[in-house]
């Protein structure tokens, strides 16, 4: 059998998911799945093969950054129950929302939470795989750009971007991917512990896209080992803008795979 298309026709595999959110979704925008939908209905609790689980999604939040679905096709108002929704998923050529000037042939990532959540970001430190787009037109600012759809690879853990409270304390990010920090004011450190990993190779980094000034994100790892292989990594920090760490679970702990400007501590403080 020949299937004859129009040489503009884009390469796209539409699929029908049921958005379990009640906002107002725009065109281009990124969803993730959310594998453990669970209701007290009889068949769709925790303990049931419930088939639906399978097509339900959500923007991107917390918890759900390594499962990246697609893109939305068209508009869809607000809906109070939740609506079901078409989306292009990875490996198609879709159009997808910037929030700043691209060049053909930038990588972009999804974003999660915050106000531009599932809108795309190009970023200096972008891991790609799943979630991620190789975009295939150039912009001058924010908006639609055509797209192809990162489907090799594992799930790239998406992008967080966050501008840490004045008053510093504790935080809480994404466990994979980047986190983005905005340059902040801190009259107190910001604090954050980053627990064990849940498999091997999982991967965390921050960035700082602008100073974090008079004081710092502290980090306290939960088990921690610098480059070396034996000198312990008990907590990182990062203040000055551009300063980068990039750390992988390697079974038993979080291993530092690079880092630029960052302070590392090998013993509590």
């Amino acid at each position: 059998m020949v299937i004859a298309t129009h040489e503009n026709v884009l390469r796209q595999a539409p699929e029908r998911v049921f958005f379990r959110g009640t906002g107002a979704l725009a065109k281009g925008t990124g969803v993730v799945l959310i594998p453990d939908a669970v209701t007290t209905d009889t068949g769709q609790t925790a303990t049931d093969d419930w088939g639906k689980r399978s097509k339900i999604v959500d923007v991107p939040t917390k918890g759900y950054e390594l499962h990246f679905y697609g893109v939305t096709i068209h508009d869809y108002a607000a809906n109070a129950k939740g609506q079901w929704i078409e989306v292009l998923r990875p490996g198609s050529v879709a159009k997808v929302y910037v929030n700043g000037a691209v060049t053909i042939g930038d990588v972009v990532c999804c974003i999660v939470g915050g106000t531009d959540v599932g809108q795309f970001m190009k970023s200096p430190v972008t891991t790609i795989g799943i979630g991620c787009a190789v975009v295939m037109q150039t912009l001058t600012g924010k908006g639609m750009a055509l797209a192809q759809l990162v489907n090799w690879g594992p799930q790239s853990g998406l992008v967080e971007v966050v501008q840490l409270k004045a008053t510093g304390g504790a935080h809480t990010f994404t466990k994979n991917g980047m986190t983005h920090l905005l340059a902040q004011t801190l009259s107190a450190n910001a604090t954050y512990t980053l627990e064990n990993g849940t498999f091997v190779g999982q991967r965390k980094g921050f960035f700082c896209s602008g100073a974090q000034t008079t004081n710092d994100l502290l980090v306290t790892v939960t088990s921690g080992i610098q480059a070396d292989d034996s000198t312990a990594m008990v907590s990182f920090s990062v203040d000055d803008a551009n300063e980068l760490i990039i750390v992988e679970w390697v079974g038993d702990k979080w291993k530092i795979l690079h880092k630029t400007g960052a302070t590392v501590a090998d013993k509590t403080t």
